[in-house]
């Protein structure tokens, strides 16, 4: 009996301490508001959606499987692949393996030669790169090409587009030959004025008939004989 007593007596002390506090006598979690100076639970960090830096990340792709060649004081084939120095050392820079072809290609990005010694393109010469180490997995050559992409986007846009000419006026047709000679044609001259007819001569006056021929006066006639 003297256990029960005590038991109800502690929890009454429990409920007037929570009382006193400003707490209400409940037992829904819900319903206790933390003391004052509590600290609140610690929220998690949002998460970073930032897309990474494509040459940070190239970068590091060098360093990890082409720094034993290329990044050292004296890179082999003469190419630097330093974070400092690969973006210079192959932008625009025909490779020394086929003149003909950039090491990447700003115009046109598919053809870079980095690109197709890394994947193993048909038309290289020598070996697949990185020589003699590993072959780059398939996300490391895609970020290699996500790189490449972005070069050539930043030097199209930075590019100076040439004002765009007006459309030449268009040059007439030559008339064709046989109506420009039908053009050129001398004006017909004016049907000159008709002859002037030449005035009729008068008929000439019926020549006079000669006068009869005088008849010779006859004689005297003869004497009749007696």
């Amino acid at each position: 009996m003297m256990r029960f007593a005590t038991a109800i007596v502690v929890a009454a002390a429990c409920v007037g301490a929570t009382v006193a506090h400003g707490q209400p006598a409940t037992n829904d979690p819900a319903a206790i508001t933390p003391f004052a100076g509590a600290r609140a639970p610690a929220q998690p960090a949002p998460a970073d959606t930032t897309a990474p830096d494509p040459a940070t990340v190239v970068a590091g792709i060098f360093r990890v499987s082409c720094g034993r060649c290329h990044g050292t004081d004296r890179p082999a084939t003469a190419l630097s692949l330093r974070a400092e120095t690969f973006a210079d050392a192959m932008i625009d820079v025909p490779s020394r393996e086929i003149k003909e072809l950039k090491l990447v290609d700003t115009s046109e990005p598919e053809k870079s030669y980095l690109l197709m010694k890394l994947r193993g393109d048909a038309g290289i010469i020598g070996e697949v790169m990185p020589l003699g180490g590993k072959a780059l997995e398939e996300w490391a050559i895609a970020a290699v090409e996500a790189w490449v992409g972005a070069v050539s986007a930043a030097a199209d846009t930075a590019a100076p587009k040439a004002p765009a000419r007006p459309d030449a006026a268009e040059t007439p047709e030559a008339p064709d030959a046989r109506e420009a000679a039908d053009a050129q044609e001398a004006p017909e001259p004016p049907d000159a004025p008709d002859a002037q007819e030449a005035p009729e001569l008068p008929d000439a006056p019926d020549a006079q008939e000669a006068p009869d021929a005088e008849k010779a006066p006859r004689g005297p006639e003869p004497a009749q004989g007696s």
